[in-house]
């Protein structure tokens, strides 16, 4: 679909799919000169790949890296780029369908290239939530390209251009003499193909959100979508569950509300540091790892750490997160666009790492010798349900739905409103007695 929109296909980039059925189907083109194939997972590329095939004058070059990474540090021009990834169902998939991938996308395209997109399925009918995660994705795409054609095959591909294109896709081949096995008249109609795609481009909601890095509203839409397809008997059980996580907060004293809203704290952190490393290094589980390794760290510091603030000083803690918060929300955006890996890296780990020493100094201080046992096991609780749910809500839905700078405004609330209802529990009690 995207080769034929061309005049002379020279340069070609494929961004993973089937390597090999991709390549031949690419090489029918004479004109072609050079195909870069980019795969993460080298082994997949040993279990597809066909050694028979003779790719003739074409040079091939297979690269196992990061597709967003890969992209961003290229300097190569290409006339067609093809991503075929999956769905944005989670936040690391969710890169490949934001506006700032596109752009960098499209300043890899020569002036008349093309770039398509698989957008999901191709299904005769289109559900609600279908329908807002292709609008989501459409409406990034738009402003980025001139022109953006949908095209049902084996799944909805978006074609996208600042050059026309064209749904007359058998007529193309047979002008330019392309010998195709299906994509051709006996088995495509073009009124077909046009109907389709107006019929796509009739369910596109204009007014629904861009999806961007810092606010991948189209997790939220797949995962909701997924969720309905349970027949909502999931989503209830993960609104019991975030209820029963809150009773530490609602019912516990002041050390065990502040040691829970710090717990949630660090969660979201975590969460939100995660994915400013995939947006701006790649999809790398090593540094996965050491980030999660970062927050023990910090969590080990502080818990050591022997000097002793004063009671007033550590009943502040709360205020004290809560400012971070909002430091790191006023930075987020600025460490997005860092294309230099090595120190959007490093401001992740010093993101989890302050707060988490913080809070394991916070957990000490409570937890001495001299604490009651009761209070002890209810601080534990409270910090094991403050991250839980903190796990829960900020990836399932305050990231997707607001944003990650939103959503460390939101744990600032969380702090200050902490902080706040203890100096108010505590006014009151004085006032009683």
């Amino acid at each position: 679909y995207a080769m034929v929109q061309h005049e002379k296909p020279q340069d070609i980039l494929i961004i993973s799919g089937g390597i090999d059925k991709h390549i031949k189907e690419v090489l029918k083109y004479n004109s072609v000169r050079s195909i870069t194939y980019l795969e993460r997972d080298p082994e997949l590329i040993e279990c597809t790949r066909d050694t028979t095939i003779e790719y003739n004058e074409a040079e091939v070059l297979i690269v196992n890296d990061d597709a967003f990474s890969y992209i961003r540090k290229s300097i190569k021009r290409y006339d067609i780029i093809i991503s075929l990834l999956s769905e944005p169902d989670n936040i690391v998939t969710n890169r490949f369908y934001t506006k700032e991938y596109f752009t960098v996308i499209k300043e890899k395209l020569n002036s008349d290239g093309i770039f398509m997109i698989n957008a999901g399925s191709s299904s005769s009918y289109i559900s609600e939530q279908d329908s807002a995660l292709l609008s989501t994705v459409f409406n990034s795409l738009n402003g980025v390209f001139s022109f953006i054609l949908p095209v049902k095959g084996e799944s909805l591909y978006l074609l996208c251009s600042d050059e026309n294109l064209s749904t007359e896709i058998p007529e193309l081949i047979s002008i330019k003499g392309i010998e195709t096995t299906y994509v051709n008249s006996y088995y495509l109609n073009n009124e077909i193909i046009n109907f389709n795609s107006e019929q796509v481009i009739a369910i596109i909601d204009s007014s629904m959100q861009k999806n961007l890095l810092d606010k991948p509203v189209a997790v939220f839409y797949t995962q909701k979508h997924h969720l309905e397809k349970t027949g909502g008997s999931r989503l209830i059980a993960i609104i019991i569950v975030c209820l029963i996580l809150l009773v530490p907060f609602i019912r516990g004293g002041n050390s065990t509300r502040t040691m829970y809203s710090s717990s949630l704290n660090l969660a979201g952190t975590e969460i939100m540091a995660l994915i400013l490393i995939q947006s701006t290094a790649g999809n790398f589980y090593q540094l996965a790892g050491l980030l999660i390794a970062a927050v023990m760290g910090g969590l080990a510091i502080g818990s050591s750490f022997k000097f002793k603030f004063s009671t007033r000083l550590v009943n502040m803690i709360s205020i004290l997160l809560g400012l971070l918060a909002v430091i790191f929300a006023l930075s987020s955006s600025l460490i997005l666009e860092i294309k230099n890996v090595s120190i959007p890296v490093t401001i992740s780990f010093v993101i989890v790492l302050i707060p988490a020493i913080v809070t394991g100094y916070y957990y000490r201080r409570k937890t001495e010798r001299d604490a009651d046992s009761g209070i002890i096991s209810g601080i534990y609780f409270a910090d094991l349900c403050g991250a839980a749910l903190g796990f829960m809500v900020i990836s399932g839905v305050f990231v997707p739905i607001y944003g990650i700078k939103m959503t460390f405004y939101i744990l600032a609330f969380i702090n200050f409103a902490s902080y706040i209802t203890n100096q108010g529990i505590i006014g009151i009690r004085k006032l009683i007695s």
